[in-house]
């Protein structure tokens, strides 16, 4: 278990470091771009984000999950899977932007968002080969390296996407620089590589075919999900106007922002969680998603109660009620959402590392359909009723995160986890709704929002001590994590039997 505990906290501390820079960089973006692109054009960059995003699970081809696995369990194949699996994303890459540059050049879309859609487009090639380099870290166990990547990337675009900004250049010139940034974090990745890899030029067509059908179910579970994740905004887009879509687009990049303590969980466990299941860890596995369930719930439902509670002056401090008043009221709907998708994060991950990703697919498309149904509906209801389609978006998103809450505690192995978190999640949840209460009181008050979120993260924690929702084996838990180490340089590079390719 001490072992498990190790690798778990040593990669976890090193994505966090990083995550705190790429935070920080993206937040910083994330305020100039609203302020000097307006509703319009920050709606027109994020929808051009969101066909990206689609280019990139179709290439993606199911590899990243696959991969993880596959090299987590067998490290000698890193190579072998990195070489074969660029080739065919470049393949997949070839042929999808076409079918993409069809459907926007006979939409009804302005050529200025044309435009930006096909330049990140372009530069999906390098998203998906770098993704492919952070893959090969992340079965490896080696995080520093794939933060290394993700802190270039993040701390080129926001460096220099605020200085085209402030220069008065536009959305096309902002999507150029996101395209940059892919190229200077590609360039890091190979060069660190060799130190984890020896590379051999090791080209199988014959296996390709292997590696699709295997990655198949991964590809639809990616798709199904980033489908679910950014319809909403292309309907948006069709359904009502790019006004709309900046107002509900800003509040969305917040709620995105907030999901970086269950992606690291994941990005973590994921690798940890496939080789005790295949090892025959199995009683280590359910010791540690048990206390890695009960950590997410108590902190999803706090930073849910928080946002909830300071959505009003958090929007005013960061893009000004004048042109985004109507972004707060979406940003609460999602703030419910939080608690939900941080569990469901969690949940997946155990899903998939258990060789479950068949059924988590099939849950995934469902809840596409579902989602486009709520949205279909809902978004022109309450276009016509607040003027504001995004709040119908938001809604939608919380049905359906119910849906896939349900479905895939149905997926965690029998003994993996028990009814106390039931327990947890109600006696949190109560805690949570007091702390929103008392949070708005306070920021009634005219305590600034920060120091309201402060205090009502103390009360919210007090609130927990004295109930009991924190149990003596979580707090053993977050002990062990709290006295390992992150290692030494030399600690991490790998072993000599890493080194060799197929």
């Amino acid at each position: 278990m001490k072992d498990v505990v190790s690798s778990i906290t040593r990669n976890f501390t090193v994505m966090s470091g990083s995550q705190v820079v790429t935070w920080i960089s993206s937040f910083v973006l994330m305020l100039f771009l609203p302020r000097y692109l307006g509703d319009e054009g920050s709606g027109r960059f994020y929808l051009a984000m969101s066909f990206s995003g689609l280019i990139n699970v179709m290439m993606d081809l199911g590899f990243g999950s696959l991969f993880v696995k596959e090299i987590a369990r067998d490290p000698e194949k890193a190579a072998h899977y990195f070489i074969n699996g660029a080739i065919l994303r470049i393949m997949a890459w070839g042929l999808v932007v076409p079918f993409l540059a069809l459907y926007v050049f006979n939409s009804d879309y302005p050529q200025e968002t044309v435009d930006v859609i096909l330049i990140l487009a372009i530069g999906e090639v390098l998203v998906g080969i770098s993704s492919l380099t952070q893959v090969v870290f992340q079965g490896l166990e080696r995080m520093v390296y794939r933060s290394y990547m993700a802190i270039v990337q993040r701390v080129a675009l926001s460096l220099f996407g605020v200085i085209i900004l402030v220069m008065g250049y536009g959305v096309e010139t902002m999507a150029m620089v996101a395209v940059g940034s892919y190229a200077l974090s590609l360039m890091v990745g190979l060069s660190i590589m060799p130190r984890l890899v020896k590379f051999k030029i090791d080209i199988r067509p014959r296996w390709w075919w292997s590696l699709l059908k295997q990655g198949f179910p991964f590809l639809l579970l990616s798709a199904f999900a980033l489908i679910y994740y950014r319809i909403d905004v292309i309907m948006l887009s069709h359904m009502t106007n790019e006004r709309v879509v900046g107002w509900y687009t800003v509040p969305y990049r917040l709620f995105d922002s907030l999901m970086f303590f269950p992606s690291l969980l994941h990005i973590t466990i994921f690798p940890v969680f496939s080789r005790l299941w295949q090892g025959g860890g199995r009683d280590e596995l359910a010791v540690t998603v048990r206390r890695v369930v009960d950590i997410i719930v108590i902190v999803g439902i706090l930073i849910a109660a928080v946002t909830l509670a300071l959505s009003k002056p958090i929007i005013s401090f960061l893009f000004g009620l004048e042109n985004f008043n109507n972004s707060v009221i979406i940003l609460q709907i999602l703030a419910i959402t939080i608690p939900l998708v941080y569990v469901n994060f969690i949940t997946g991950t155990v899903a998939s590392a258990v060789d479950k990703q068949k059924k988590v697919s099939v849950i995934a498309a469902i809840a596409v359909f579902i989602n486009v149904g709520l949205n279909w509906w809902l978004i022109p209801y309450f276009q016509q009723t607040m003027g504001n389609g995004g709040v119908g978006a938001g809604i939608a998103t919380i049905i359906t995160e119910i849906y896939i809450m349900v479905l895939f505690f149905s997926l965690v192995p029998k003994g993996i986890l028990d009814w106390t978190i039931v327990t947890i999640a109600i006696r949190s949840s109560v805690a949570g709704v007091l702390t929103a209460g008392f949070v708005w009181w306070m920021d009634d008050q005219g305590l600034p929002f920060y120091l309201s979120g402060i205090a009502g993260t103390l009360a919210y924690v007090a609130m927990l001590i004295v109930t009991r929702v924190v149990t003596r084996q979580d707090i053993s838990f977050i002990t062990d994590l709290a006295r390992l180490r992150t290692p030494d340089v030399s600690d991490t590079e790998p072993e000599p039997e890493q080194t060799r390719a197929l």
